[in-house]
């Protein structure tokens, strides 16, 4: 098989095969609410990659990261990783294929917690939020990048910066300047479970910890397109999937309802947002209801 034939066959999980050509500008394969064609293939290192900034969970990802990414959630980290892609690909009829032989890439994330400092404490309480394990204020972090995959970049930033944190993992957050990093993995999941008879799937920390204030129980996916998980919801009379009021958070929820229900899951429910009420407010989620003074509206909404 060839990369062209790999590339081929994952995008075209996503409605969008396509034949890579170096340097064509393209809109998103991945990202359907994408209007500008910034995004491209390039080979490095005799490989093709795909570019695209806007998607740090598959830039600068090669044709088996691709298909990684697609089935488990994140990049080619080990060789038993490529084996795992291998299988998909000879399942698929796309014929026989090694390992590849060039070296995975590790990301590497790390950071320095520090003291949660006032500024930093109001930027989650405007959504009604006290942190809580999952986050932590940090004063420094460091990463890796597929160019310098044996030099750390150590960043020590200006405003209030969090991290997001599932043991080793985590992703940083900066909120005034809508920036994140991520080392987090697809099954990496937000979970508050107190015992009640529904469930909401969401998605993000805020999301998930505004909708658990209310008193439900609820998973936040690290993503909108990040739901195929194992999931168990065995014991729930109703599961509620609350997206993103847009193009992507609508399409994906549907996908999500699908193949919830290919798991044995037919008691689900995805709850919409009233699309004049959130024009009003400028809001697309849940999140932004409860910033934008939308509490009465948010309850009204999970009178589930």
């Amino acid at each position: 098989m060839t990369e062209e034939q790999i590339i081929h066959f994952i995008t075209g999980k996503n409605g969008k095969s396509v034949w890579p050509r170096e340097g064509e500008k393209m809109t998103s394969i991945w990202r359907s609410n994408d209007k500008e064609p910034t995004c491209y293939f390039f080979r490095k290192n005799g490989y093709l990659r795909w570019a695209d900034f806007a998607d740090p969970l598959r830039h600068n990802s090669n044709c088996y990261d691709l298909v990684s990414v697609e089935y488990f959630g994140h990049k080619c980290e080990n060789k038993e990783d490529y084996r795992k892609v291998i299988d998909i690909l000879e399942q698929n009829d796309l014929g026989v294929a090694d390992i590849p032989d060039f070296e995975p890439f590790d990301f590497h994330l790390m950071w320095e917690e520090i003291p949660w400092t006032e500024e930093g404490l109001a930027d989650w309480a405007q959504y009604g939020i006290e942190p809580d394990h999952y986050v932590a204020q940090i004063g420094e972090y460091s990463f890796n990048t597929r160019t310098y995959p044996k030099k750390l970049f150590t960043k020590r930033p200006v405003l209030p910066t969090y991290v997001l944190k599932f043991g080793g993992r985590g992703k940083i957050y900066c909120m005034q300047e809508k920036f994140f990093l991520s080392s987090c993995l697809q099954t990496d999941i937000w979970k508050y479970i107190e015992g009640n008879e529904s469930i909401i799937i969401t998605k993000s920390y805020k999301d998930a910890k505004v909708v658990s204030n209310k008193g439900y129980d609820v998973m936040g996916v690290q993503g909108e397109s990040m739901w195929k998980l194992n999931w168990d919801l065995t014991g729930y009379k109703k599961i509620y999937i609350i997206f993103d009021h847009d193009k992507t958070g609508i399409h994906q929820s549907l996908l999500c309802k699908e193949y919830l229900g290919t798991c044995g899951y037919n008691n689900v429910e995805i709850v919409s947002f009233d699309p004049f009420v959130m024009y009003k407010l400028q809001a697309k989620d849940i999140a932004d209801i409860r910033l934008k003074g939308g509490e009465s509206i948010l309850n009204q909404m999970l009178c589930l």
